[in-house]
């Protein structure tokens, strides 16, 4: 268990939450996070905290979340986007370890991937509404320990997702 004694999976229970809900919130307090010390980009309608260094953990919020995605409705502000785990994250969302092989995540997750990234063939995607959006990238190529964990809303991967091209763009479908 890390030092602020989180799990991955509440955290990744808490995507498409509002930053003044309760929810987030008290997942500051646990994290010793201070809204006012954010950094906030004024041209951006975005932040990330970062305590990769601490326990291995960024987290991402948006303005530009999908109404359907909020939680538990559109109330406006940012919204917990991105839950990206590093190795060191103890414990990883979905039971998963770092030291964990394709096949034991496969087993763990009840779900094959979907994609594979075009430029990385360590990095796989799963695609479906109960999991969200969550990449895997492991160590390397032989796909034998998991490096960092990355976890979104659920969003089709067949819709466009950057107003001109699909997400077949960065990724490619999984075959064994």
């Amino acid at each position: 268990m890390n030092k602020y004694n989180v799990t991955g999976d509440e955290i990744v229970a808490l995507l498409g939450w509002s930053e003044t809900d309760d929810k987030i919130l008290d997942l500051f307090e646990k994290l010793e996070i201070d809204r006012s010390e954010i950094e906030r980009d004024e041209d951006i309608d975005s932040f990330d905290i970062e305590l990769e260094e601490d326990i291995g953990l960024t987290l991402t919020f948006d303005a530009s979340l999908k109404e359907e995605s909020c939680v538990p409705k559109y109330i406006g502000g940012q919204y917990l986007v991105q839950a990206t785990f590093e190795y060191r994250f103890k414990p990883l969302p979905f039971g998963l370890d770092d030291e964990y092989n394709l096949e034991t995540v496969i087993t763990k997750l009840g779900e094959e991937p979907n994609y594979i990234n075009i430029d990385n063939s360590s990095e796989l995607y799963w695609f479906y509404e109960d999991l969200g959006w969550l990449s895997i990238e492991f160590e390397d190529e032989s796909l034998t320990s998991i490096y960092y964990v990355d976890v979104k809303p659920f969003e089709n991967p067949l819709e466009d997702w950057d107003g001109e091209n699909g997400f077949n763009t960065i990724m490619k479908a999984f075959k064994r």
